[in-house]
């Protein structure tokens, strides 16, 4: 198999029904993302630390707005006399560890019960209606 066809293949089983797609040939649309395939620096691993310390940041706002605020104003005004972690650490309490994906998760868990509760909502409309 073909790197075009094996990324045409597996980009088909991300597709939906509700999108018309004009290229159902094999394509070489991978060669566009090379910074994925062609490094081994894990370089897609910081994707996933950034959207955690997201989701983490994002639940404590949620848990006290003001805090928050007053914390990120002095976490942006630290500037660079300290790391991104450093400061993560200092003003948020979060470290890169099982705790901060743990805590992502939970907010991930809720946005997946909210989206259960609208799906048994009367007024929840289908995409298609």
């Amino acid at each position: 198999m073909s790197h075009n066809s094996l990324w045409t293949s597996l980009s088909k089983e991300y597709r939906s029904d509700l999108v018309v797609y004009h290229n159902n040939e094999d394509s070489a649309q991978w060669t566009y993302i090379s910074h994925i395939y062609f490094t081994n620096n894990y370089y897609t691993f910081q994707y996933a630390v950034s959207k955690a310390i997201t989701l983490s940041l994002f639940k404590k706002y949620r848990e006290d707005p003001e805090e928050f605020n007053r914390n990120y104003v002095e976490y942006l005004s630290a500037g660079t006399t300290m790391t991104p972690a450093e400061k993560l650490k200092k003003y948020f309490e979060i470290e890169v560890n099982k705790k901060l994906f743990d805590d992502a998760m939970d907010i991930v868990e809720l946005r997946i019960n909210t989206l259960n509760e609208l799906e048994k909502s009367p007024f929840h409309l289908s995409p298609l209606e």
